[in-house]
């Protein structure tokens, strides 16, 4: 593995030594305003998503371009991880690091992050570019030329982080400071995460939302959520 980073010394973490080449990590949101419009439009907990590299790091699209990250943060992410179910084949796991290699310092698409609340699904997908990228766009596009489709039905131009924690995928864990999260859930806030931004919530629910029909499609998946977790307790309690 070492040999796909060069130049990228190991990053040892309890999070890193959990995970499979190209897992996918998605970011919690925390109190800043960026993450707390991501998260509230979305109807979920997260602003961010990445694909794990090797040896601590991510390939991640980022304000600053597609990227090499540490993938927690030196701890302070809280981050959940999904996978393929099986996991993936060493040639698999090959190609969408060698799309994800491939694409090193293309810009973000910051017009299309701040357009998306306001676009419909076509007009995001003409105004999507192939040298460009937002982050769960770019997980989603780099599975795919490895033959994986983790949003069946959605250009990726379309797919948001919260859109990766489905079906196609299952829940490996949450980590926090360097730690498991045993009592977290996949796409449900927890209790230890700080709130979103007073002002992000505000800015979604006047700004955002009235001209949205999107924002109905994660209201969806939430109450999705919530009837499944609701079923699941159930049967915990029954003992099932």
């Amino acid at each position: 593995m070492r040999s796909r980073l060069r130049g990228h010394q190991p990053h040892q973490s309890p999070l890193a030594s959990q995970l499979q080449p190209v897992d996918i990590v998605l970011h919690r949101a925390g109190g800043d305003l960026l993450a707390g419009l991501i998260a509230s439009f979305t109807s979920s907990p997260y602003s961010h998503a990445e694909r794990y590299a090797g040896d601590g790091w991510s390939i991640s699209a980022e304000g600053r371009g597609i990227s090499y990250v540490i993938c927690d943060r030196g701890g302070d992410a809280f981050v959940d991880v999904v996978r393929v179910p099986g996991g993936l084949t060493t040639d698999q796991q090959e190609a969408v690091l060698e799309r994800a290699k491939a694409t090193l310092d293309f810009p973000y698409e910051v017009a299309l992050l701040f357009g998306f609340p306001f676009l419909s699904r076509r007009a995001v997908v003409r105004r999507a570019r192939n040298d460009s990228f937002i982050c769960a766009e770019y997980v989603a596009w780099c599975y795919r030329h490895a033959g994986i489709i983790l949003v069946p039905g959605r250009p990726e131009s379309t797919i948001t982080s919260a859109d990766l924690a489905g079906d196609a995928v299952e829940y490996v864990g949450s980590w926090w400071r360097g730690r498991t999260v045993d009592d977290a859930h996949l796409n449900r806030r927890h209790p230890s995460q700080p709130p979103l931004s007073a002002l992000a919530e505000r800015i979604v629910a006047t700004v955002a939302n009235p001209r949205s029909s999107r924002d109905d499609h994660y209201r969806a998946l939430a109450a999705e959520r919530d009837e499944a977790h609701r079923a699941f307790l159930a049967r915990a309690t029954s003992g099932d």
